[in-house]
């Protein structure tokens, strides 16, 4: 048995799993995949690298595929002396965590802070209809009637009229008194008068005044027996008719010859044409950049290789025209992933339907926070509830760093007690990163000679005379990068991530490192030992996914990029990392760092901090500093757009928070020798497991072939024994 099938997993997904040679889940994989699969909320938290994505787009698919399949259990009413076998033909469509028990006509939902519902697909149109419901245990229960389209959550939108447990009546999440308080041990009768345009309710063959009159839009509608519970479990009965009919006129729904599943001319036109086609997904993933959602969608399609019908997904990101966004939401989908900005824009622009959504993913949880997104992602939330046709929908937070006071927050708002899978504790960073650290002093002339035509961010204007703080500002932009130059030299590095803060820094980088390369003549493409590309947010979308396959391919040995790229892009076997100025807060370090050191190699991140505070561009204009437009130098008190970044005091609370062990790199940029063995044995040890490696995949031909002459030899062998014995 395959570990994944342990997990329930498919086994056509299973199939498409073990093509990508994962022969195991991942511990992250292992926990949640069979929480997701149960239908609960979860804050999940695990290390860069360790098979998060997999984690809930591999139970994601499952259940969009099993919702596609049409898995709607049978509900029968169990008796010995049954003989309307119509009652056997009743079908419900039902939230995923409902439990069914097809014998006795049970439904269950265990869920004690989640309502489930469920709807029969034999309804009615005209005439005098009821079916009764017996409350089996504690926990609230709503019965009654909606339409095709109406809310599996009975009662909470404009198609649904229920009858709760509490002595209310709910229609457009309007509860209002009506009747009795009902509970377990109690039998509901629900009845619906199509001539009188009525709906009303019985408890224990008590009946009960009309509770809702049925609106003039939805008269020529069909109406289906619906049930919602949250931890209660009931037993239905649609037939055949109780010993004691209160209402003689009244029939039971089971003799009713309107079924949604086989009936298509059973609906008036106005119906037909208010029925809603699967245009609408089942899944939406928020993602924080445009390079995690194109990810996640090539995850999901691995994934679906071998399903019938196939998961669609669209990507719905900033960097192309919305035109194409809305071609592939018409097309119909089941899974929507993308940046929230374009998805609130294809919903405000109508083009993008929640009703149906069943799972809500917000993937890197806690980047949504730092770019101030909170309001942005409760207004989604809140137009998720108004529009949802499903009841509740499965929440999940995922992200390598979730233990944050606002993280929280935002769980408490939107999620219904949710699952915590931690596998790695507060802010963890991979034990295969190395961390160093050289201190830039801006008069470290022995170190580095400054390059005064190293292009800097022009937040210090040179044609006035600077403070000696703005002068050590000024030094310390010039020097750095003159140092990344030298400590690519001083590591022979052949590839690397270069972090910086800003897309104007990076920009600079990259020109000084292209001048260094014709200033030399180190030749071009992979010959270029100063290859270098970037990723940042103030490129095109186009120019951002060819440079990143640049890097990835080695025409380009260095990425220069924005935290941008700090979350969710794997780049297999990257040896080196540098900080060409550190993040404003911890998880965005945990996030950089679990860059390199991925899939048990060992990697080295090199912090470049400033020993004096250094003054940086902080845009509160209009233009937020595009095409250097804006010239403020005024410090943000003053009413400008700069301030003061004190590397030192981050680098102090990195190391504390994080409990780092931290290598100084010396004056010729060099490990400490105790950390230079270290790292060049993991090296050398990681080129001969790959040596090895290669050597195993020139065999493997040679030895296919042998065994492929080994089986023929057996079987010749076997053919030939079998012959000698039938002539003797």
């Amino acid at each position: 048995m395959s570990a994944f099938e342990e997990l329930g997993v498919l086994p056509e997904i299973i199939k498409a799993v073990e093509d990508l040679d994962w022969l195991l889940p991942t511990p992250v994989q292992a926990e949640t995949i069979p929480l997701v699969l149960g239908g609960g909320d979860a804050i999940v938290s695990a290390e860069t690298g360790s098979g998060k994505t997999g984690a809930f787009c591999l139970p994601l698919v499952q259940v969009c595929y099993e919702t596609l399949q049409g898995k709607f259990l049978q509900v029968t009413k169990h008796t010995e002396s049954r003989t309307d076998d119509k009652a056997a033909s009743i079908w419900f469509k039902h939230d995923y965590n409902l439990s069914v028990d097809r014998d006795r006509g049970e439904l269950e939902n265990k869920l004690p802070n989640r309502w489930q519902g469920a709807r029969a697909s034999r309804g009615a149109n005209s005439g005098q209809w009821f079916f009764q419901v017996e409350v089996l245990s504690d926990g609230l229960c709503r019965v009654g009637w909606a339409t095709e389209n109406g809310s599996l959550d009975l009662g909470t939108d404009s198609e649904g009229f229920g009858y709760g447990g509490t002595g209310k009546k709910s229609h457009k999440r309007e509860f209002l008194n009506y009747g009795e308080p009902y509970g377990e041990g109690d039998v509901i009768g629900c009845f619906i008068d199509f001539d009188k345009s009525k709906i009303f309710f019985s408890k224990n063959e008590k009946v009960f005044e009309t509770a809702f009159e049925i609106p003039t839009s939805l008269q020529k509608c069909a109406f289906y027996p619906s049930i919602c519970l949250k931890k209660c479990r009931v037993r239905v009965n649609f037939g055949p008719i109780p010993s004691k009919n209160l209402l003689k006129s009244y029939r039971m729904i089971t003799e009713s010859c309107l079924n949604i599943e086989n009936d298509a001319s059973s609906s008036s036109n106005d119906s037909s044409r208010r029925k809603k086609s699967r245009r609408e997904p089942l899944a939406l993933i928020l993602e924080p950049s445009r390079e995690l959602a194109l990810q996640v969608k090539e995850e999901i399609e691995k994934f679906s290789k071998y399903l019938n019908p196939k998961i669609r997904c669209a990507c719905l990101v900033g960097g192309e025209k919305i035109s194409q966004n809305i071609q592939a939401l018409e097309s119909g989908v089941e899974v929507v992933c993308g940046t929230l900005g374009r998805i609130q824009e294809c919903l405000d622009g109508g083009h993008l339907g929640l009703a149906s959504l069943r799972f809500l993913v917000l993937d890197e949880a806690d980047s949504f926070l730092h770019q101030d997104q909170m309001d942005p992602i409760l207004r989604l939330c809140r137009h998720i509830e108004e529009k949802s046709l499903v009841g509740g929908v499965q929440v999940l937070f995922f992200s390598a760093t979730l233990h944050s006071p606002a993280i929280h927050e935002l769980s408490q708002k939107i999620q219904q007690s949710p699952m915590i899978v931690d596998m790695k504790g507060r802010d963890y960073v991979p034990e295969e990163v190395e961390h160093s650290v050289f201190f830039v002093s801006p008069d470290q002339t022995d170190v580095v000679n400054v390059d005064a035509s190293v292009l800097t961010d022009g937040v210090h204007d040179h044609r006035v005379q600077n403070s000696p703080e703005e002068w050590s500002s000024q030094r310390i932009k010039q020097m750095k990068p003159v140092l990344v130059r030298k400590l690519i030299d001083s590591f022979s590095m052949e590839q690397a991530l270069i972090f910086v803060r800003t897309q104007l820094d990076a920009d600079n980088l990259h020109q000084y490192l292209r001048n260094v390369s014709m200033k030399n003549n180190s030749g071009f493409g992979r010959d270029d030992r100063y290859s270098s590309v970037v990723l940042h947010g103030g490129i095109s979308a186009r120019e951002r996914k060819n440079n990143l396959q640049t890097f990835r391919s080695g025409e380009a040995r260095f990425l220069i990029c924005t935290d941008v790229a700090a979350r969710g892009i794997d780049i297999v076997g990257l040896p080196y990392l540098i900080n060409v100025t550190l993040p404003d807060n911890v998880e965005t370090y945990v996030h950089r760092v679990g860059r390199v050191g991925r899939s048990e190699r060992l990697g080295l991140a090199i912090s470049l901090v400033g020993t004096k505070p250094e003054k940086v561009w902080f845009h509160r204009c209009s233009s937020r500093g595009r095409n250097n437009q804006c010239k403020n130098r005024k410090l943000l008190s003053e009413g400008g757009c700069t301030m003061w970044y004190n590397e030192m005091e981050i680098w102090n609370q990195i190391q504390k928070q994080l409990g780092l062990k931290v290598a100084e790199l010396d004056s010729t940029l060099q490990l400490p020798v105790e950390h230079r063995k270290h790292f060049g044995y993991q090296s050398k040890e990681l080129e001969a497991i790959a040596a090895i490696q290669n050597k195993v995949d020139q065999l493997k031909p040679i030895t296919s072939s042998l065994l492929e002459l080994e089986d023929e030899v057996q079987k010749n062998f076997l053919l030939l024994s079998h012959r000698f014995s039938m002539y003797r």
